[in-house]
């Protein structure tokens, strides 16, 4: 799951229809090799150590849910 996000973080930055071609013949270039290395460690040691920091900042069902607990303090 952490190269899934790393993915679609590097997706932003490249187009995704030279990305995908590139991934399934291996001739992505150096640079994307290291972000895909440092951004799936990352995301793995997160999801692994510190799940609620994600939960909480980086997935949009987390933002919304800190939203509406902060907007309504009486619920769960």
């Amino acid at each position: 799951m952490a190269f899934v996000w790393a993915f679609s973080l590097l997706s932003y930055l490249l187009p995704p229809k030279e990305l995908i071609p590139d991934l399934l013949h291996a001739e992505v270039g150096a640079g994307s090799i290291r972000f895909f290395i440092v951004a799936t460690t990352i995301f793995s040691i997160d999801f692994f150590f510190a799940r609620h920091l994600f939960c909480k900042f980086g997935c949009a069902v987390g933002i919304f849910q800190s939203l509406i607990w902060m907007g309504n303090s009486k619920e769960l």
